[in-house]
């Protein structure tokens, strides 16, 4: 809920020095007002055209974590062919119905229609799913995605440079 701050910060900042005070100041005001309707317009389309409930997904628990396995919609499927390597949010509401968080997707070789996702027991979260899992089950869960990632097509050149800014 947190995140939700970033509204009033924005808003805030649109008028924090007074137009006059600083050349072209009324510029910065219209670009955090594009920017914030920008931002409001992706939420609502990632949350109403980009969600799903997923009721079969399989959890296969192993010592390191937990593997997911889950029949994806074919509008999914179509979007994940073009995000390869790509990532989705995740949401297990029997852990915590407000977290959201990201991993990254793997395609079933058996079954394109499924997707998967490995959970390594690392952080609170991951720890809290792996300790409510006592068994390989099947669980709702519900999905954002898929998203490209970034790095998809990192593969196709020989010289890259990677810089890690540490948070995840």
């Amino acid at each position: 809920a947190m995140h939700y701050l970033f509204y009033v910060f924005a808003v805030a900042l649109c008028w924090h020095v007074p137009i006059s005070a600083i050349p072209n100041g009324g510029l910065l005001g219209f670009v955090l007002s594009i920017s914030i309707g920008l931002y409001t317009l992706d939420t609502f389309y990632v949350n109403l055209f980009m969600c799903e409930k997923i009721e079969t997904t399989k959890f296969n628990v192993l010592s390191s974590g937990v593997m997911i396995s889950m029949p994806v919609s074919e509008r999914f499927q179509r979007q994940a062919f073009h995000a390869r390597n790509g990532f989705a949010y995740i949401n297990l509401p029997w852990v915590d119905n407000k977290q959201w968080h990201p991993f990254s997707l793997f395609e079933d070789p058996n079954d394109p229609s499924v997707q998967e996702m490995f959970l390594m027991k690392n952080g609170d979260w991951t720890k809290a799913v792996h300790s409510a899992l006592a068994r390989d089950t099947t669980r709702p869960v519900w999905i954002k995605g898929p998203f490209p990632s970034p790095f998809g097509h990192a593969s196709s050149y020989d010289n890259q440079i990677l810089v890690a800014s540490g948070i995840g």
